[in-house]
């Protein structure tokens, strides 16, 4: 958990530490993915992943508690591109429209961004998405409220 670069503090008397997002700014990580997949990955959805090295989020929302998935360090990074890559092959095995996954609700819907149209639903696993959340990811952010939640993957 230490292996990040948002550690500032480990404070090992009282088995805590401290962080903070740290800027990343790497917006070639899912290169390997477009090609893979033979589609560019929404430049919303790269942004939102590539920016910041950081911890989840838990935030309220207008539709109820919600997690945003975040990375914190280069496994992370690994993992994330694995699971939206099974996420993508779902989705094509279905004749599902592409979404990419950016958080969950508390109630386990995840909270996708449509690949084409940047367009923010709620959809439960295997199905289409079945609610409009927001015209587009930025939109989102700004309805979202910060909660002091840990988060735990």
């Amino acid at each position: 958990m230490l292996d990040s670069p948002c550690v500032e503090q480990v404070d090992e008397e009282a088995g805590v530490f401290y962080w903070t997002p740290k800027p990343h700014m790497d917006f070639t990580l899912f290169d390997g993915l477009e090609q893979g997949l033979e589609v560019a990955i929404h430049p919303s959805i790269t942004a939102f992943y590539g920016s910041y090295w950081s911890d989840g989020l838990w935030c309220s929302s207008p539709f109820g508690e919600v997690s945003l998935i975040q990375l914190w360090n280069e496994e992370d990074m690994e993992t994330l591109r694995e699971n939206l890559l099974g996420h993508a092959f779902q989705k094509s095995k279905r004749r599902q429209g592409l979404t990419l996954f950016i958080g969950l609700t508390a109630d386990d819907r995840i909270v996708t961004v449509d690949n084409h149209s940047g367009e923010v639903y709620l959809e439960e696993a295997g199905r289409p998405p079945q609610r409009t959340l927001a015209a587009s990811l930025g939109e989102l952010l700004r309805e979202l409220e910060p909660t002091l939640t840990p988060y735990t993957a």
